[in-house]
């Protein structure tokens, strides 16, 4: 039977800690196996993407040479990375490494949004899950600091609808440094390490277990 893979922008659903010490794994951690299951036996994917998504994978490029202008004067500077990379149970290609840091790009929907500040950065970071996405990251590309980077960009014409206020989704009035919010700096500790590990073992074993109804069916 086939291993869990874990995908680096999975692993917030991973690391929901159980609120009872009865519990080995939460009730979000198990509900997210449980689609995982459906999905590689059924043959579907859940979730497709959105509108959010699509600006973000659209944008990527774009987004990269902002912040390469920003930290380098240089737009070349940066370039997206496009090697995944796999360990213990772990998958992840993370947006843009340089040097000893790693640096993902988020491409805000609109300046509602942005968080302008650090502090507002550092809470949807952590609220979204980036922190251990990045933790994953860290870890799979063997690099010592990571940080999420807010770029505000202009929102493709395709992506709205007359509902939407296109002043809200236009930047071009902005400087690059207005447009960008960089997080706190994220490592990685023998403590998550360990953490990630332990977490992994259950969902693993949980994981099998539904694949294995699944099966027997």
């Amino acid at each position: 039977m086939s291993e869990l893979i874990v995908r680096a922008s999975e692993v917030k659903n991973l690391m929901v800690l159980p609120r009872s010490k009865k519990e080995t794994l939460s009730e979000t951690t198990k509900s997210w196996l449980k689609t995982k299951a459906k999905e590689q036996f059924y043959g579907f994917k859940s979730f497709k993407g959105n509108k959010y998504t699509q600006k973000g994978i659209m944008c990527e490029n774009e987004a990269t040479e902002l912040l390469s202008e920003y930290l380098y004067l240089n737009p070349t500077k940066l370039t997206q990375n496009k090697k995944r990379v796999s360990y213990k149970g772990f998958s992840g290609e993370c947006d843009v490494i340089d040097d000893n840091l790693i640096i993902d790009t988020k491409c805000p929907w609109s300046i509602d949004t942005f968080p302008a500040f650090t502090e507002d950065a550092d809470k949807e970071m952590n609220k979204a899950g980036y922190d251990w996405q990045q933790k994953v990251y860290l870890r799979l590309f063997q690099k010592e600091r990571a940080q999420i980077a807010y770029v505000l960009v202009n929102t493709p014409d395709e992506l709205l609808t007359d509902w939407d206020d296109k002043e809200l989704h236009n930047f071009n009035h902005l400087t690059v440094g207005q447009s960008i919010t960089l997080s706190s700096e994220i490592v990685l500790t023998d403590k998550d390490i360990e953490l990630m590990d332990s977490q992994y073992a259950l969902a693993n074993k949980y994981y099998k277990q539904l694949m294995e109804e699944l099966q027997n069916k």
